[in-house]
C-alpha cells in the first residue's frame, strides 16, 4: 500500500517527471509522428526489471498527466513505455490548420498505432510479463487490441475504460438510437461540431477553470488542480470537446468490442476500475465485460470521479493498492506458468500396439 505522504511530498510526486524520462517519436502508417516516452524501472543493484508496462491515456489527455502512475509502476520494478495517441498531446494531428479538432477516423487507427508501438518500438524482455495500462478512451482501442491480437499482452489495467459511452445512464437498448442520431448529425454537416451537451461534463475532468488558480490546494484536490494547471500551461496539447463525427466513429466499434464472443477471447487477467461518480463512460459495460471476460477483476470506487489516477488521497490509495496487488498476482502467475513442467505429449496413435483380446481360461 502506498505510504502516507505530506502535501509537499505528494505535490513533488505528482508534478516532477519520473526519473529517467526520455522522449522520442515514431512514424505511423499515415506518416504521422507519434510521441512516446521511455522510463526505466527502479530496481536494486544486480536485479532485472520485473516486466514492462505500456501506458496510454484518455480523451484530451497526454502521458505527462500520468507521472504519478508511472512512478507507481517504476517502484514495482516495471519499465514503462508511454504513448500519446495520434491527434492528442505531442503526437501529430490530422489537420494542422485545426490542431484542436480531433479527427473522426475512429478507434481502428489507434489499434493499428498501438500494434506498431508494441511490436516495433517497445523494448521488452519476453521472459517477463508485458502489461497494458490505459484510461477512459484508451480502454476502447486497448480492449479491441486484446481481442484482435491475442498472446501479445500478459495482463491489462483499465481505469474507467470507455467500452461504451454513458448515454445519460440508458442501457444498451438505447445504443442503436443514439448512434443513429450522431450518424445523422454527421451527415448533415455537423461532423466537426463539438457536442454542446458535453461542455459541462468535460469541464469536470480536465479543463482549466479560472477559479482553479484561487482554490485552496489540499490532499482532496491536489491531483485535479495540478492536472488542470498542466493543461493550462501546455495549450498546444489541448483539444476541443468530442465532435458529433468523433462520437459517431466510436460507435462503429462499440458493438464489436462488447460482443461476449469477442470478450471471451481475452483470457489474460484484466483489472477494470469503475468510478462511482461517472458521467462519461458506461459503468454497466464494465460489469457486463467483467462477466464475459474469463479472467477479470472488477472494482468500483463509490466516491471517486472518472479519472481514477487523479483522485483525492483515499480514492487514489485504494486504486493504486488494487493495481499493485493485481501486478503482484500477475507476476506470480506468469512465472508459475513459465516454470511449470511441460506436460507429456499425447501418445502417437501410430505407436500404440493394439493387442488381440486373450481367450478366457477354462473354468475348473
Amino acid at each position: 500500500m502506498p505510504a502516507i505522504r505530506s502535501l509537499t511530498d505528494s505535490f513533488n510526486r505528482v508534478s516532477m517527471p519520473p526519473e529517467g524520462w526520455h522522449e522520442a517519436m515514431f512514424v505511423n502508417a499515415d506518416n504521422q509522428r507519434i510521441r512516446y516516452a521511455q522510463i526505466p524501472a527502479h530496481t536494486a543493484p544486480g536485479e532485472s526489471p520485473r516486466g514492462t508496462v505500456v501506458l496510454t491515456h484518455g480523451y484530451g489527455e497526454f502521458v505527462d498527466l500520468y507521472y504519478e502512475a508511472i512512478k507507481e509502476y517504476q517502484a514495482q520494478g516495471f519499465n514503462v513505455w508511454a504513448m500519446d495517441w495520434q491527434g492528442f498531446g505531442g503526437s501529430d494531428r490530422d489537420n494542422p490548420d485545426k490542431p484542436h479538432l480531433v479527427d473522426a477516423q475512429g478507434m481502428n487507427q489507434h489499434v493499428r498505432d498501438l500494434n506498431q508501438f508494441v511490436r516495433n518500438v517497445v523494448q521488452h524482455d519476453k521472459n517477463t510479463p508485458l502489461i497494458m495500462s490505459t484510461h477512459s478512451m484508451g480502454g476502447h482501442p486497448g480492449m479491441l487490441y486484446l481481442q484482435r491480437h491475442p498472446g501479445v499482452f500478459d495482463a491489462a489495467v483499465m481505469s474507467a475504460p470507455m467500452f461504451d459511452i454513458h448515454r445519460l445512464g440508458a442501457g444498451p437498448w438505447a445504443r442503436p438510437l443514439v448512434h443513429a442520431i450522431f450518424n445523422a448529425a454527421s451527415h448533415i454537416g455537423l461532423q466537426d461540431r463539438p457536442v454542446p451537451a458535453l461542455e459541462g461534463v468535460l469541464a469536470k475532468v480536465g479543463q482549466w477553470r479560472e477559479e482553479d488558480g484561487r482554490r485552496t490546494v489540499g490532499m482532496h484536490n491536489l491531483r485535479e488542480v495540478w492536472s488542470n494547471a498542466v493543461r493550462a500551461n501546455a495549450p498546444e496539447h489541448n483539444i476541443a470537446r468530442p465532435s458529433f463525427g468523433w462520437i459517431n466513429s466510436v460507435y462503429d466499434t462499440v458493438k464489436e468490442l462488447n460482443d461476449p464472443t469477442n470478450l471471451r477471447k481475452v483470457t489474460i487477467p484484466v483489472l477494470i476500475g469503475s468510478a462511482g461518480h461517472e458521467t462519461l463512460v458506461d459503468n454497466g459495460a464494465h460489469a457486463r465485460a467483467a462477466a464475459a471476460l474469463p479472467n477479470a477483476k472488477h472494482i468500483t470506487l463509490p466516491t471517486a470521479g472518472h479519472s481514477l489516477w487523479l483522485q483525492d488521497e483515499p480514492n487514489y490509495t485504494r486504486w493504486a493498492s488494487s493495481v499493485n496487488g493485481f501486478l503482484e498476482a500477475t507476476v506470480h502467475d506468469f512465472y508459475n506458468r513459465r516454470n511449470a513442467p511441460t506436460p507429456a505429449p499425447p501418445p502417437d496413435p501410430a505407436q500404440i500396439v493394439t493387442r488381440a483380446p486373450q481367450a478366457a481360461p477354462n473354468a475348473a
